[in-house]
């Protein structure tokens, strides 16, 4: 199991950039037949990839279902990823790449979520609709690019009460947690 993961998420580390060009279309002026196979192999092996780590981190399939999972993608580049209704212990996004759509509608961190400097494709969306952030969240410096902060509708967070001591948020620009009161667990992401 824990060799599975770590192969996908180092070969995902890794920086180049998938392509976002259908393959057919892919090199057009270029004759090179083993260029358009590199690249479409490439791309099928990425989006493998995303596809075991997500199909593993999903609870409701108790008999594939890796626990307390740190899922480090800092620094890769990412393509159409999706992790909805997936549970992970941690999750880093720093310095990475992403692609299409990044979807972690219903995703549940119960540590860290980190996405320093994260990149976003103006053309892609990010959605995080109904996702529970039990630990800090930092999307300090991340770029979204005028993705939509609506992508966080009915998520919630960790009062910031609730955090360890010494923790705090960093939300992305035009995003606060709603005023809960006092002994609430989580709070609301509004604009």
């Amino acid at each position: 199991m824990l060799l599975l993961m770590t192969t996908a998420v180092d070969y995902l580390n890794e920086r180049s950039a998938p392509s976002t060009t259908p393959v057919r279309e892919q090199h057009e002026d270029d004759d090179s037949d083993d260029k358009k196979a590199d690249s479409a192999s490439e791309r099928r092996v990425r989006l493998h990839a995303q596809t075991i780590l997500a199909r593993h981190l999903r609870p409701n399939d108790p008999e594939n279902f890796w626990t307390d999972i740190d899922l480090n993608l800092s620094e890769a580049a990412l393509e159409n990823i999706n992790l909805s209704d997936c549970e992970v212990r941690n999750i880093d996004l720093s310095y990475a790449t992403l692609y299409g759509e990044f979807n972690l509608q219903r995703i549940h961190i119960r540590g860290r979520a980190f996405v320093l400097l994260a990149h976003f494709h103006r053309h892609g969306s990010i959605l995080f609709q109904d996702a529970i952030f039990d630990g800090p969240m930092s999307f300090n410096a991340a770029e979204l690019n005028g993705l939509a902060v609506d992508s966080f509708e009915g998520a919630k967070a960790r009062a910031r009460a609730r955090l360890p001591q010494g923790q705090r948020h960093l939300l992305p620009r035009g995003l606060r947690l709603e005023a809960v009161p006092e002994g609430a667990e989580y709070a609301r992401l509004i604009r």
